[in-house]
């Protein structure tokens, strides 16, 4: 009994030694070696072509932001530019703000959390109102996430933070 159960041990180590062997050679097992990935993307890449939207735009400068829930201020409004637009450089932030002094920080970023330009924002009028602002930022062609922020004056902690999420043509 125990050299029938040796027997089919070796039978077993056998043909899955082969069928492992076999498949090393096929294109599936070949796909994932990590040598292999890059070229399996490149051959891709230059296979299917961007695809076209009606208004020309390519299927490439169409794909989506890197942030996805963009956080909603409540002292500081953001009116220009609109979230998700595609915008030129250089290009104007505007909005109001009611923040304490009037004082505030609007800084544009990367999607790697990189800030690329940032800017002290001083609001003029009524104390307790909405002042309008207007600043001038420039950046090269990417995804940008435009923030606003105040910082409490107590505890130094960032609030009012806005987030607008933007396309630099």
């Amino acid at each position: 009994m125990r050299k029938l159960i040796y027997i089919l041990l070796l039978i077993t180590f056998f043909v899955a030694g082969y069928s492992v062997k076999k498949l090393e050679t096929t294109e599936y097992v070949k796909i994932f070696r990590p040598k292999k990935i890059i070229e399996v993307v490149e051959r891709c890449t230059e296979v299917i072509p961007p695809k076209q939207k009606t208004d020309t735009t390519t299927y490439l400068e169409a794909k989506p932001h890197c942030l996805k829930n963009p956080k909603e201020g409540t002292n500081i409004l953001i009116t220009s530019p609109q979230k998700y637009t595609t915008i030129k450089s250089p290009f104007y932030i505007e909005g109001t703000a009611n923040v304490f002094e009037g004082s505030f920080q609007i800084q544009i970023k990367d999607c790697y959390g990189k800030v690329l330009q940032k800017e002290v924002i001083s609001t003029y009028g009524e104390v307790g109102q909405f002042n309008p602002y207007k600043v001038q930022f420039s950046s090269e062609p990417q995804d940008i996430i435009v923030e606003a922020y105040s910082y409490d004056m107590k505890s130094g902690e960032l609030i009012n933070l806005i987030q607008v999420p933007v396309i630099i043509k």
